[in-house]
This record gives structure tokens, C-alpha cells and sequence, in this order.
């Protein structure tokens, strides 16, 4: 485990991309004969539910990383920052935000910035000048064309919550591997490495922030010494090749903790009880919906063929609703409507008195 995806705070954007899987990664955490973390605060956490836990730190894999020295600073127009990071660290981006608007105004055309992987959303940085390289999801060709980039300072922002705190320095291996000098947030991933000064800087408030990246781009020397020291620092412990024997040793060494029937503490059971209780309810849930979903969809399409014959029907009422129209403005229908008329008319001639007529015969 090289991350606390248990423990996602609130506003991480895949928080609810593992909801529907707790219980299975706790199940998994305490059915394992041995977990490997990244940090010892990871292992922390999650001793108390497995007693065979491992802290195996994140190292560079430097078969697919080509190490480039630093190089010196000499004449240049602008230093550039630049911020790397995936989609998921947008919280720490907008951690940034102050930061980077305060440097854009204080030294103006001095500085540049470039974003890879996360760009910030429309409407944020509106001042602050920056150019943009998407997230490249292969990690051989990410490390291929990060080690194009010319950056002179590299930001590595992280908000104080656990998940973060349980976090490894890939960025500060990272940085380095291309000669490059890093500002870290003060949080354990870096502490143990990053050597305020000589290495790097550690900040914490917004104002150490910006205090750092004061120093950096006033003295660019200083940018060059400390991405000196952080390669050495790289090459010395950072290199993946260099603890491959470790990794070894993890899966050969023997422990009695391994294997059926497992040894688990009371509160291990128990937990892990309570665990299968929560995924025999999850998985009834899941097929209670799929069913009321079943249901639905056939409502659904009992109604659509309902909407079908209705519709026929409409059309129908519509097409003799068009027949009747072009009957009643037919020229034969008027004539018919005007004979219609006549009919009721009383054309016979009027009837003569009897006397009128005797009269008449004498006459």
C-alpha cells in the first residue's frame, strides 16, 4: 500500500470512486500474510489490524528514468516554477493559488509558470501566466518528456490531512532525477529527506511559501547548489536498483505469521467479523437494487411500447384530423352545404281561399 485510500479526506475528487469497496480493501488488509507501506506513519495505521506489516519506502525506478544533471542558471529572462501533479491533487493546487498570485505581481515578467498533469480550473490563476502540459498516463513516457522540461524551481504542495501525511517523496525523487530543486510542504514524506537550505525548502504557512520562492529566484546559484545536493541525495538512497535486495528479502524471508490458520489477535477477529457482516449487507443491497432495477427497466419498457401504440393512435387521429379538414374546404362540400340549406327552404306555392275560388268560377 503506497497510499491511505481509507482515509480520503473529504474533498479528494475520487473519494466516492472507493466507497462501494471499503469493507473489501479492510477484508483484504486483514487476510494478508504480510502488507508492504510506503511510510512508517502508513504502517502505523494499519498494524493494528495485521501484525506482519513492512515499511518498504517508494523509490525512483531508475531503468526508465535517465538521471540529468543540474545545470547552472546563466542570463536568463524568466525562472520558471512549475507544479507537477495528477488530476487527483486539486485540493493542493488551490492550496497555490494565493502563493502563486503574490509571486506573479511582486516579480511581474522575472517568473513563468508551468503546470503538468492538472491545469487550474477556469476562472482561477486569472493572473497569473502559465503554460500547460497534460498528464501523460504511461509512466515510461511521462518520465521520457518530464525530463525535457527546463524548470528552474519545482513546487510539491500537500494539504495537512492523514492521507497525505501517509504519502512517500516521489516528487522529491522525482525532481531531483532531473536536476531539479523543489519547495515541499512540511509534512512527513519529505522531513526525513529535505534539508531546508541545502536541498530544498520545507513550508508550511503561505508566507514561508513565498519566503522560499523569494530566496530561489533572487539568488539563482542557490537554485543550482541545492539541485546539486538533492541528485546527491537521489543518487545516494533514492534509487530503486540500490534496494532491489530488500524487495527480495520481503517476499523470502520466512515469518510465522504466514500461512493458515492465522494468529489474529481478539480485536483482529472481531474486526474482521464485523467486516464480512458490512460486505454480506453491501452485496444484498447491491442485489436488492439490480433487482428494483430489473423491475424498473421493465416498467420502463412496458410504458415505452404503451407510448408507441399511443402515439400510432395520434397519428391516426391526426391523419383523419387532416382528411376532415380538406373535405370540409373542398369546393364539393360547399355546393353540398348550400343544397344542404335549400332543402330546408318551403318553395311551394301558396295555397288559395275557397271563396276566392267559387268567386272566380262564377266570374
Amino acid at each position: 500500500m503506497d497510499d491511505a485510500i481509507f482515509s480520503l479526506p473529504d474533498d479528494h475528487p475520487i473519494k466516492g470512486d472507493y466507497l462501494n469497496c471499503l469493507e473489501y480493501m479492510l477484508l483484504a488488509l486483514l487476510d494478508a500474510d504480510r502488507v508492504i507501506v510506503s511510510s512508517p506513519l502508513l504502517a502505523e495505521i494499519v498494524t493494528p489490524f495485521n501484525s506482519n506489516v513492512i515499511v518498504w519506502q517508494t523509490y525512483l525506478p531508475d531503468l526508465i528514468w535517465d538521471i540529468k544533471p543540474p545545470s547552472r542558471i546563466e542570463n536568463k529572462a524568466k525562472i520558471k516554477i512549475g507544479y507537477m501533479a495528477g488530476l487527483t491533487h486539486l485540493p493542493d493546487l488551490l492550496f497555490l493559488q494565493p502563493i502563486l498570485e503574490s509571486v506573479q505581481q511582486a516579480y511581474g515578467n522575472q517568473v513563468e509558470f508551468v503546470f503538468w498533469g492538472i491545469q487550474p480550473p477556469e476562472g482561477l490563476f486569472s493572473n497569473v501566466r502559465y503554460q500547460f502540459y497534460p498528464e501523460i498516463q504511461s509512466y515510461p513516457l511521462f518520465a521520457a518528456a518530464f525530463a525535457n522540461l527546463q524548470i528552474d524551481i519545482w513546487l510539491a504542495p500537500l494539504k495537512d490531512n492523514i492521507f497525505n501525511r501517509c504519502k512517500s517523496p516521489i516528487k522529491f525523487w522525482e525532481y531531483s532525477a532531473i536536476g531539479g530543486v523543489g519547495i515541499y510542504s512540511r509534512l512527513p514524506p519529505y522531513e526525513s529527506i529535505v534539508q531546508p537550505g541545502k536541498n530544498g525548502f520545507l513550508a508550511s504557512s503561505i508566507e514561508e511559501w513565498q519566503q522560499a520562492i523569494q530566496i530561489l529566484v533572487m539568488k539563482p546559484d542557490a537554485i543550482y547548489q541545492m539541485a546539486q545536493e538533492a541528485q546527491k541525495v537521489l543518487l545516494a538512497n533514492g534509487l530503486l536498483s540500490l534496494h532491489v535486495g530488500e524487495w527480495e528479502k520481503i517476499f523470502l524471508e520466512s515469518h510465522s505469521a504466514i500461512g493458515w490458520p492465522k494468529n489474529m489477535t481478539t480485536f483482529q477477529e472481531a474486526i474482521y467479523r464485523w467486516a464480512t457482516q458490512i460486505a454480506d449487507r453491501s452485496e444484498a443491497r447491491e442485489a436488492e437494487i439490480s433487482t428494483l432495477i430489473q423491475e424498473r427497466e421493465s416498467e420502463i419498457s412496458r410504458l415505452t411500447q404503451e407510448l408507441i401504440i399511443l402515439k400510432e393512435h395520434l397519428t391516426q387521429l391526426e391523419n383523419r384530423s387532416q382528411q376532415l379538414d380538406s373535405i370540409l374546404n373542398s369546393n364539393s362540400w360547399k355546393i353540398l352545404q348550400r343544397v344542404h340549406r335549400l332543402w330546408h327552404f318551403n318553395i311551394r306555392p301558396p295555397e288559395v281561399s275557397s271563396q276566392s275560388n267559387e268567386k272566380n268560377i262564377h266570374d
